[in-house]
């Protein structure tokens, strides 16, 4: 783990296991009692931090990693956004000097394996030369924003959308944005806490309404909920007995077990 001077962590690589952290779950339990989605997002997330333990996200050792990342993973597995990564950090292009200077043509063709690599490299560039012109090319400034302006910013560059927005201000900013990625809106409708039609806003707007709104609890549940989804919740084969939320889920609900 790297602790930047901000107090935000990151992982050296997805390969290392995360240290040990200090559980946050007294921060949510007291809403836990009462049975409201409230104290069910609680539960939840100290029932997940107890079974699988603290997830040290996000794989990265700097800010602009972090934000690349947001960027690359984007329609594609986070191994492909991985390779990416690794080809631009061979370069020594992970800074934002030497991405100043990169030929659109070459950024496109070392992130191909991410995918969609026209408009990522355009993203990247958009990204770099906003920094530039609005912050003065200083990523410790444009965190010194207010959370909602920034996020409104981000949000008008091309290639930047909501997940991606808030990825970035929650892993690299520290900002408590949840990201309502597909495993989150795909395991809290599987459990009947959003409808299965629910929204990336509407399934955030509930986490913020029913979980302390801060950005480490934001970071270790979106990471936690992340894990459930690639092993127990499964968009075609649940394992709901093996789950650590398997014990809440409703007995009319669409799981199979496995």
């Amino acid at each position: 783990m790297l602790q930047t001077n901000d107090g935000l962590r990151f992982r050296r690589n997805s390969s290392q296991k995360p240290p040990a952290a200090v559980s946050r779950a007294p921060a949510v339990a007291s809403a836990a009692r009462g049975g409201t989605a409230a104290g069910t997002l609680g539960q939840y997330y100290k029932r997940l931090l107890e079974a699988l333990g603290p997830q040290g996200w996000w794989p990265a050792t700097t800010r602009l990693e972090v934000i690349l990342g947001a960027i690359l993973t984007q329609n594609t597995t986070w191994n492909n956004a991985a390779r990416a990564l690794a080809r631009l950090r061979s370069r020594g292009l992970l800074s934002l000097k030497r991405l100043r200077d990169i030929e659109e043509a070459n950024l496109r063709s070392l992130i191909r394996p991410a995918g969609f690599f026209v408009q990522k490299a355009r993203a990247i560039l958009g990204f770099v030369a906003w920094v530039d012109t609005v912050h003065a090319g200083s990523l410790d400034r444009m965190f010194r924003m207010r959370a909602e302006p920034l996020r409104t910013a981000l949000l008008e560059l091309k290639g930047v959308g909501p997940e991606t927005a808030d990825a970035i201000l929650l892993y690299a900013g520290g900002k408590p944005f949840f990201v309502a990625d597909a495993y989150t809106r795909r395991i809290l409708a599987r459990h009947g806490l959003v409808s299965e039609s629910s929204t990336y806003d509407e399934t955030q707007t509930f986490v913020h309404r029913n979980l302390e709104r801060d950005a480490e609890v934001y970071n270790e549940f979106h990471a936690l909920l992340v894990e459930v989804g690639k092993r127990y919740c499964r968009r075609s084969r649940m394992k709901c007995s093996a789950c650590p939320l398997g014990a809440y889920l409703r007995p009319s609900g669409p799981c199979r077990v496995s």
